[in-house]
């Protein structure tokens, strides 16, 4: 049996537990860091704008998260780094809404509940109310 190897350099990973929001692109997480050693974090969603939340908009899109991703719902953090905001780890949350691994930043970009950001120059504004979207 052939062992399968993580590519060079390995992407960094761990697996987590949303417990909470704290707005549309910061989750906390507790992640498992193997061993029986667990570590809380403050995630920034890599990839995605959302409102702020004293913004019109902003309490909906923290609304629509705890209803998608509740506490308990299990998430793969990708490519973890500081924020440059500091005190928030800035990864890629991957999650499985039933359809497979989804990027969530992507799954927000697509129902229009955030904008694609990489971080650098201005942050882009969602556009508030947000069109429901349709799916044919």
């Amino acid at each position: 049996m052939t062992a399968v190897l993580p590519s060079i350099p390995a992407p960094v990973y761990e697996n987590g537990t949303v417990e909470g929001w704290h707005d549309g692109d910061t989750a906390y997480v507790w992640v498992d860091k193997g061993r029986g050693e667990f570590a809380y974090r403050k995630v920034r969603v890599r990839g995605a704008a959302t409102r702020e939340l004293r913004e019109p908009g902003g309490p909906e899109t923290t609304e629509h998260l705890v209803r998608l991703l509740p506490a308990g719902t299990r998430v793969v953090l990708v490519d973890l780094d500081d924020d440059k905001y500091g005190g928030r780890t800035l990864a890629t949350v991957v999650v499985d809404l039933g359809r497979g691994p989804e990027d969530l930043a992507e799954v927000l970009v697509r129902d229009r509940w955030a904008m694609p950001w990489d971080g650098r120059g201005e942050q882009p504004r969602v556009p508030w109310p947000r069109e429901e979207v349709i799916l044919c």
